[in-house]
């Protein structure tokens, strides 16, 4: 088995020989893989990682060393922060399609936020080592998968600072 957490090394399944078209169809339609060839797609449904998970089980805790990014099949998953003076602060609910955790491709830090499954989810993981691995073997998928990134990235950035200054101006305006 190639480099995965160790976390996962018990958990983590591969797909099988027999499911990627079904999967390659379905990352046709997500927006991350946008503009990747199905070649493309094909090789990666073979990287990707498949996990389960029950209602209430934690996918990763707010301060774990992140190894991957997780990409919703089916499900929901809750996206919250921790804090010791506020509790817990749901930040979102994400659905089928959408991709958390991708900052741990970037950096290694600890995880800013927790993530929770809201019901039985599938998710797919892309590890540091699978993105390695499609850097040497597929340059062209890896570079639309690293610049797709960067746009959500971009776009999660600008939605937070709309939320940041409309939170500024409704304190500037005083409780009242």
């Amino acid at each position: 088995m190639k480099d995965t957490h160790p976390l996962w090394s018990d958990l983590v399944h591969r797909l099988h020989i027999g499911r990627p078209d079904k999967l390659v169809d379905w990352l046709a339609g997500v927006s991350l893989f946008e503009g990747m060839h199905r070649r493309h797609l094909r090789h990666l449904s073979r990287v990707l990682h498949r996990r389960a998970f029950d209602p209430g089980e934690a996918i990763f805790r707010q301060g774990d060393i992140g190894s991957g990014m997780y990409l919703i099949q089916t499900g929901r998953v809750r996206i919250v922060a921790e804090d010791s003076v506020r509790g817990e602060t749901q930040l979102a609910i994400l659905e089928s399609g959408h991709v958390f955790g991708e900052m741990s491709l970037f950096d290694h830090s600890p995880r800013s936020a927790s993530a929770v499954a809201q019901g039985e989810c599938v998710l797919y993981g892309l590890f540091e080592g699978d993105l390695d691995q499609l850097e040497r073997t597929r340059p062209q998928a890896a570079a639309r998968l690293l610049r797709n990134l960067g746009l959500s990235l971009a776009l999660r950035l600008r939605q937070t600072n709309e939320r940041l200054h409309e939170v500024e101006e409704g304190s500037a305006r005083g409780p009242y």
